[in-house]
């Protein structure tokens, strides 16, 4: 039978307006989370007809929204231990199974769901501190989910089913014009990223006559916008501990599946997902003290394109490659 739905993510909002400690390993201080459930895998089929069913789409991920008012303190002590943490995820396609008999006909995997915006506002006068190691300031990040991988299928006459769609990554904005200081290696003070979901793959298919199933398509990453205000201050210390680190990220294209027989024909690859604009502009002060410590960083990158599945028999041709995904543009501006 076919794979269900996953269900999607409600919204999530934290508001700081006092003072928060967090002295544990991956203690967060301020925490808002979305994430889309997972769609459910489809059944096997056999039969001299076989027709395998498709699988789950993956749910959405909803709005994650985190407020620091004037007042807060947000100081954490432990190891990856981030004071601010706010993401929102979309839950992954479903796979579907594998189809045997006479003639098989695989299905589609489930598609991703999309992950949610993500928005970070620090009012000034508010203060975040961390000391552990890779414990970032701000830590904001939408990611979307990936398509899920196609079932095999095998018989005297075999279609090899597609993989899922990958969906994409939400805007990520965050505008702060607070005190931030990390005392650990690796320990950012403002991180950034909206990444796309992969497409899924294409398992193989084998038969007289074989055809196999193509990859899904990568999909694009967010825009991200980071807004340092007049009265902003960030401030680190140690070794890889960049001042602010933005990022857009396509999600690569899914593979074609390799296909077996007389006469075969491999499966095609999908294309990558783009990055897109990526935003960051400082009008505050931000100071690095360590080693490969930047202090902004900014970069878009598309996702890689699926490679083609193999072909095998007395006749056969091999699946095209496709293209990869575009960057998108980086803009830097200190004031």
């Amino acid at each position: 039978g076919s794979g269900g739905y996953g269900g999607n993510g409600g919204d999530a909002h934290a508001v700081n307006n006092s003072y928060i400690h967090t002295g544990g390993q991956r203690a967060y201080g301020v925490l808002a989370q979305s994430i889309g459930g997972i769609g459910g895998n489809s059944g096997n089929s056999a039969g001299i007809v076989a027709w395998s069913a498709d699988a789950g789409s993956g749910g959405h991920g909803g709005h994650a929204w985190v407020e620091l008012g004037p007042d807060s303190i947000t100081t954490t002590a432990g190891n990856w231990a981030h004071a601010v943490f706010a993401q929102s995820i979309g839950g992954g396609g479903g796979s579907s199974g594998w189809s045997g008999g006479a003639a098989s006909f695989g299905a589609s995997a489930g598609n991703g769901g999309y992950g949610g915006n993500v928005d970070v506002d620090a009012a000034a006068g508010a203060y975040i501190e961390t000391r552990g190691q890779g414990a970032y300031g701000i830590f904001a990040e939408s990611i979307g989910g990936s398509g899920g991988t196609a079932g095999g299928t095998g018989g005297a006459f075999t279609m090899g089913g597609a993989g899922g769609s990958g969906n994409t990554g939400g805007k990520v904005t965050v505008d702060s014009s607070a005190a931030i200081i990390t005392h650990g290696i690796d320990a950012r003070g403002i991180f950034a990223q909206s990444v796309g979901g992969g497409g899924g793959s294409a398992n193989a298919s084998g038969g007289i006559v074989s055809l196999g199933g193509s990859g899904g398509t990568g999909a694009d990453g967010g825009i991200v916008s980071v807004t340092l205000g007049s009265e902003s201050s960030i401030t680190t210390t140690s070794l890889g501990a960049d001042g602010v680190f933005a990022q857009s990220i396509g999600g690569g294209g899914g593979s074609g599946a390799a296909s077996g027989g007389i006469a075969a024909l491999g499966g095609k690859g999908d294309v990558g997902g783009a990055g897109k604009a990526v935003t960051v502009n400082n009008a505050g002060s931000i100071t690095t003290g360590g080693n490969l410590a930047r202090g902004m960083f900014a970069q878009s990158i598309g996702g890689g394109g699926g490679s083609g599945g193999n072909g095998g028999g007395i006749v056969a041709i091999g699946g095209s490659s496709s293209a990869g995904g575009n960057g998108g543009g980086v803009t830097l501006g200190n004031t």
